[in-house]
């Protein structure tokens, strides 16, 4: 982590289970919010969560089943969004 006059620019943060099993890691740059990566019980990805730096919205969801990439959401405002599907 970089650390300069007591504000954090780049960092990851990691969320566990009770079990000590890992459940979140947090993506920040420049001091934004960047991304949230969430896993499974099998430490494969479950989705990831992108946000907008500037007013921290989701941008794009990719949600994943087995590790490999299902679909796709996009956002076009806070509650609208359309998918894309991904290709086998």
């Amino acid at each position: 982590m970089l650390y300069e006059q007591g504000n954090f620019y780049n960092s990851v943060r990691y969320y566990y289970k009770k079990n000590g099993k890992l459940e979140a890691a947090h993506y920040h740059e420049d001091g934004r919010n960047l991304k949230t990566e969430i896993f499974d019980s099998e430490k494969s990805l479950k989705e990831v969560i992108y946000l907008d730096k500037k007013s921290s919205d989701k941008t794009k969801i990719e949600i994943y089943d087995k590790g490999q990439l299902d679909e796709t959401r996009i956002y076009a405002s806070f509650n609208n969004y359309y998918t894309v599907k991904a290709v086998d």
